[in-house]
Order: structure tokens, then sequence, then C-alpha cells
């Protein structure tokens, strides 16, 4: 009598998690004065930039677990794709199982206030 033993296909991950979430000064070329840390909460990320900071070309440090990022289909690259943060923005993280989670992106300006003695 002969055996064999059959490959179990181990099953797909269904992780998709967004761990953490960067605009920094130093890879926007002058764009913006200071780093920007998002705050995720739930499904939505924010993050706080100056008033007078451009928002409408940024590269962003983002670290997640999945198999894909995407915004507006077009697949993300931390600290490479540059994207738009003057409006909302939808990322959708893509696990190996295919389930997605989606993630908005609010960037807020903030004013900035001096105080001359």
């Amino acid at each position: 009598m002969v055996s064999a033993c059959k490959d179990e296909d181990s099953p797909l991950s269904s992780i998709k998690q967004l761990n953490s979430f960067s605009i920094l000064k130093g890879d926007d070329q002058g764009k913006i004065g200071n780093d920007a840390n998002a705050l995720i909460v739930g499904n939505v990320l924010t993050s706080s930039m100056g008033k007078y900071d451009d928002s409408r070309s940024l590269v962003t440090m983002f670290e997640y677990d999945g198999k894909s990022i995407t915004v507006d289909g077009i697949e993300q690259e931390s600290g490479v794709t540059l994207n738009d943060y003057s409006q909302p923005l939808a990322f959708i993280i893509e696990a190996e199982d295919g389930t997605i989670q989606l993630k908005l992106c609010l960037t807020k300006k903030r004013d900035l206030h001096l105080s001359v003695s």
C-alpha cells in the first residue's frame, strides 16, 4: 500500500492594517515646515499641517500589514508615491485573501500662533 501526503494549501491571510503614517519635512523638499505624524483612529487618519504648507504633492512614509495599499487604484510605495493631500484621500489596504479595509486620510491646516515679547 502506497500513501501520499497531500499538501494542504495554507489559508490566505486576512490581515490588513495601517500601522504608521507620516509626512516628513526632509522627504518633501521644503513644501512643509514640520513633520506631520498622522493619528490613526478607527478608519480615519488625521494629520495636521501648517497653514502655509503646500499639501498638493507630498510623499508619505507608512508601514502596513497586508498584500497592497492603493489610492484611486494606484499602488502606494512608502517614501516614493506622491499624493495630493489638499483633499481627503481614501487608502485601500488589501489582505492576501482579497478582503479590504478603507482608511480615510484627512489633512487639517493649523494656524501658527506667534507671540512676541
